[in-house]
């Protein structure tokens, strides 16, 4: 059986400092000629190791989002339970708007497809990106502005999203482990079944 490997972005969520251990904070502080350091400061500089790794990742987010239209859609946690959500967006901040009262996140692409998970007070909000294609941006803006066919403008919002999502001539994956860091597009675990 085989399923897909998890390529993590980015993830503060786990709250394991984006896979950095108390050794890489302690070998960090001695490059900088501060040995023996407190408790205190082994912390702070494996928060400062995920800050840059933050920038660095935010970085590739807004190249990646540049002059592109993209899809959002997943659920958001409430304090009654999770609810489905999704929303088109154009930039980096309109995806992060969306995620102001999370304090934790997650990027993580498998075969391609970009899932985002970001913790906040009432639960967790779980969602994948993908871009539009031309095809699917000006069906977007068409039955934005009831310009479509009847049949497309009587669709819900839920029900455009849906149909932009799963069409493949109107949205696709985005790659972006294999952009940015020149990972195999497709790249899977394989497990034994059990006899």
């Amino acid at each position: 059986m085989k399923t897909p490997k998890e390529r993590i972005i980015f993830d503060n969520l786990s709250r394991e400092y984006n896979g950095y251990s108390r050794e890489d904070a302690i070998e960090s502080l001695e490059e900088q000629e501060i040995f023996n350091p407190s408790e205190q400061a082994i912390y702070d500089e494996l928060y400062e190791l995920e800050e840059l790794d933050w920038l660095d990742e935010k970085a590739r987010f807004e190249e990646m989002f540049d002059g592109n239209m993209f899809l959002v859609v997943g659920t958001c946690g409430l304090w009654h339970g999770d609810v489905a959500a999704g929303k088109v967006i154009t930039s980096w901040n309109e995806l992060m708007q969306g995620f102001k009262d999370c304090e934790y996140f997650k990027f993580w692409d498998e075969n391609g497809h970009l899932f985002m998970s970001g913790a906040h007070h009432d639960g967790t909000n779980c969602f994948e990106i993908k871009q539009l294609t031309e095809k699917g941006a000006s069906m977007w803006k068409n039955w934005e502005y009831g310009l479509c066919t009847r049949k497309i403008n009587e669709l819900s919002l839920r029900e455009i999203h849906q149909k932009l999502f799963t069409t493949n001539a109107y949205s696709k994956i985005p790659h972006f482990a294999h952009r940015f860091y020149g990972c195999p597009k497709v790249e899977n675990i394989y497990e034994k079944e059990a006899s």
